[in-house]
C-alpha cells in the first residue's frame, strides 16, 4: 500500500474551529498522510494556553468523507481541553440600604463576583452614629454560593428625644476575597420620638436612676467631694438632693469628653448623658423642640423653670410628690427624696 491521504476536520463539535483554545494540523493542512503499510497515523493537536479562568472545552476530531477511502464507524473523536487556570478571588462590595427610623431594621447588601465555589468569610466592620442600640466593631459573614447576602442591623427605639444619626458597614480585607471599589455604605437613622416640656429627671430617669444608684452603692451621698462628677451630673439634671451642690453642674462638653475616654463611647458607665445633659441644657434654657407625627420639626419656646427646693416651699412638694409617685411606680426605690 502505497502513501495514502486522510482528509479531517477538527472544530468544537459544532463545526466551528476554535483557533483560540487549539490549533490542529487541519488549519494548515486537512489532510493525515499515512505511510505505506500503515494501519494509522497520528493528528497532532496543539492546545494553546491562556490565563483565562474557565470550564474547559472539548475537541471533535472527525474523518470526512472521500472517494479514496471509506470512512468507518465511528468515524470521530472527541477530545476534552482541562482548564489549569487559577480561580480568581472574589471581589466583594457592599450596598447600602434605605435609611430606617429607630425600631427598624438597617440592611446591607454584599456581593462576591465571582460567586464563590464555597461559602465565603467575610470580615465587616461597624460604626455606629447614635445612641440607637446597635453594637459597634467587627463581625464575621458568610457569603454563601449565590454570591449575595444581605447584613441586617436591628436599631432600638428608646423613647428619648435625640439628634439622628447612622450606621456604616465596611467590609475588611480578609482572606479568600478582594475588596472591591463599593467598600462602605452607610444607613441613616431618624429619631421619631417627641420632645416633651417634662423635667429632665422625667425625661432621661433611666440615667438619672442609674446615677444615684451609684452613689447610693458608693455611700457617697451628701456634698462631699467623694461622688463628685455623679453628683454633678445629677445637678445638671435638677435632681433636688443636688441643685445646691457646691460643684459646677456637668455640661454637655463634659458629658462628651467623658463618655468618650479611652475613645469614642469607651466609658459606658456614661452612655445616655450627653442626649440627658443636651435635653436638661434646653430645658432650663426655657426652649424646647417638638416634634411632630411626620418628623417634622417645629420650634416651640417653653418657658420652663429648674426647681428651687428647699424644706418650706410648699408650691414645688407638690410636683416633687407627683414625680416621686411616678419614680416609684417604676422603680420602687427612693432615689429622688424631697426634704
Amino acid at each position: 500500500m502505497g502513501v495514502g491521504l486522510v482528509h479531517y476536520t477538527a472544530d468544537d463539535g459544532t463545526l466551528r474551529t476554535i483557533r483560540q483554545a487549539f490549533t490542529s494540523a487541519a488549519a494548515v493542512d486537512p489532510f493525515a498522510r499515512v505511510p505505506a503499510n500503515a494501519g494509522s497515523v497520528t493528528i497532532p493537536v496543539t492546545i494553546n494556553d491562556d490565563s483565562v479562568d474557565d470550564d474547559g472545552e472539548t475537541i471533535v476530531v472527525r474523518l470526512l468523507r472521500s472517494g479514496d477511502y471509506r470512512a468507518a464507524t465511528p468515524d470521530s473523536v472527541t477530545l476534552t481541553i482541562r482548564n489549569h487556570d487559577p480561580v480568581p478571588e472574589p471581589e466583594v462590595s457592599i450596598a447600602a440600604g434605605a435609611g430606617v427610623t429607630e425600631g427598624g431594621s438597617a440592611s446591607f447588601t454584599l456581593t462576591a463576583d465571582p460567586a464563590p465555589t464555597a461559602p465565603l468569610e467575610v470580615s465587616v466592620t461597624i460604626a455606629a452614629e447614635g445612641e440607637f442600640g446597635i453594637a459597634a466593631g467587627e463581625r464575621t459573614v458568610t457569603i454563601p454560593v449565590t454570591g449575595s447576602y444581605e447584613l441586617t442591623l436591628e436599631t432600638a427605639g428608646d423613647g428619648v428625644d435625640e439628634p439622628d444619626g447612622s450606621v456604616t458597614a465596611t467590609v475588611d480585607a480578609g482572606n479568600g476575597y478582594t475588596v472591591g471599589a463599593a467598600s462602605s455604605g452607610t444607613v441613616a437613622i431618624a429619631d421619631d420620638d417627641a420632645l416633651s416640656a417634662a423635667h429632665p429627671l422625667v425625661k432621661h430617669a433611666p440615667v438619672v436612676k442609674r446615677f444615684f444608684d451609684r452613689i447610693t452603692a458608693r455611700n457617697q451621698h451628701g456634698n462631699g467631694a467623694a461622688g463628685g462628677w455623679n453628683k454633678r451630673f445629677l445637678k445638671a439634671m435638677g435632681h433636688p438632693d443636688y441643685v445646691n451642690y457646691p460643684q459646677a453642674a456637668v455640661t454637655v462638653a463634659d458629658a462628651t469628653r467623658i463618655w468618650n475616654h479611652g475613645g469614642p463611647g469607651a466609658n459606658t458607665a456614661w452612655n445616655g448623658t450627653v442626649a440627658a445633659v443636651t435635653y436638661a441644657e434646653r430645658y432650663f434654657a426655657g426652649q424646647v423642640t417638638l416634634h411632630s407625627s411626620s418628623q417634622s420639626k417645629k420650634q416651640l419656646i417653653v418657658p420652663q423653670q429648674p426647681f428651687t427646693v428647699s424644706s418650706d416651699q410648699q408650691r414645688d412638694r407638690f410636683s416633687w410628690q407627683r414625680l416621686q409617685a411616678l419614680m416609684d411606680r417604676y422603680w420602687p426605690k427612693p432615689w429622688i427624696r424631697h426634704p
